[in-house]
C-alpha cells in the first residue's frame, strides 16, 4: 500500500525551518527593550533599596556608639557612599571600613546628585536622637529612563520616590 505524504517523519524542511528562525528572531527582538527596561528598572530599584539600608544603618550606628555619624557621597565614575566619623571627616584619617560600612554604586545605575544642607557632599545623624540634624535632603539614582529620589528628612525618616516615569510599585515625587 503507497504511503501518503503526511506519515513521513524524515524532520523539518528547510521551508519550515526558515520560517521558525523568522518568528523566533521577531519574538526576540521585540522582546529585548522590554527586558532592558526591566533590566534598568529592578537595579535601580535594589541601589534605592540599599541606599535607604545604608543611611538606616548610619542613624543605627549614630545611636548605638553615641557618637555623630556620618554618610558621605563621592560622585566618581563608580559612586562610593561611605559611613564615617566625625574624627574621620575632619581629620581625613580613616580605618579601612568594614564591608557594610560602604556601598559602590556601579552601572547600569549612577549617582546623579547628592544634595544636603552640609555643603552637599554628606549628611550627619545626631549621637543622642539619630536624627538628620542639619542634614536632611536627596540622593538622585539614575538607570536608563528611570530616575528615583532617596530623600531624608530632617527626623531622619528615609522614603524613596520616581522621578519622571514610574519605577514599578514606587510612587511618583
Amino acid at each position: 500500500m503507497p504511503g501518503n505524504g503526511f506519515t513521513n517523519n524524515h524532520g523539518l524542511s528547510l521551508l519550515e525551518l526558515l520560517i521558525t528562525l523568522a518568528v523566533m528572531i521577531i519574538l526576540i527582538t521585540s522582546a529585548a527593550p522590554s527586558y532592558l527596561n526591566w533590566y534598568h528598572q529592578t537595579r535601580l530599584k535594589y541601589v534605592a533599596r540599599e541606599v535607604t539600608l545604608l543611611l538606616l544603618r548610619a542613624q543605627h550606628l549614630a545611636v548605638t556608639r553615641q557618637e555623630t555619624t556620618y554618610v558621605q557621597f563621592n560622585h566618581d565614575n563608580n559612586a562610593r557612599i561611605d559611613i564615617v566619623t566625625e574624627h574621620c571627616l575632619q581629620k581625613g584619617i580613616c580605618p579601612t571600613p568594614a564591608t557594610q560600612d560602604y556601598l559602590l554604586v556601579s552601572p547600569p545605575v549612577t549617582l546623579t546628585s547628592a544634595t544636603f544642607s552640609a555643603e552637599g557632599q554628606y549628611t550627619r545623624f545626631s549621637a543622642s536622637t539619630g536624627l538628620a540634624d542639619g542634614g536632611a535632603g536627596s540622593i538622585i539614582l539614575k538607570a536608563g529612563p528611570y530616575q528615583l529620589k532617596v530623600i531624608i528628612n530632617r527626623l531622619g525618616r528615609v522614603r524613596t520616590c520616581a522621578i519622571g516615569k514610574p519605577a514599578g510599585e514606587i510612587s511618583q515625587c
